[in-house]
């Protein structure tokens, strides 16, 4: 049932922002990877193109993919 309303929630969201505070007063999360593992665990993501350069470090990857992966999923409840 939780899972159902946070749906409903994301579709409501307008921004990642948006989107991201959803996710951490609901659930309880508050670390990147746990959020990424919630948002693939709810819908069918499948993240393509990783977002890792020699420059970036392994969490700045990890939001950049949660980021992309919220984003989609906004958009999406949209049909965007």
């Amino acid at each position: 049932m939780l899972n159902e309303k946070i749906k409903m929630l994301l579709s409501l969201a307008d921004t990642v922002d948006e989107g991201d505070s959803v996710i951490t007063e609901h659930t309880g999360y508050r670390t990147t990877v746990e959020k990424l593992a919630y948002l693939r665990g709810l819908f069918p993501i499948e993240l393509i193109g990783k977002q890792d350069t020699a420059d970036t470090t392994q969490e700045e990857s990890l939001l950049m993919d949660y980021h992309s992966a919220l984003n989609a999923v906004i958009k999406d409840q949209w049909g965007a």
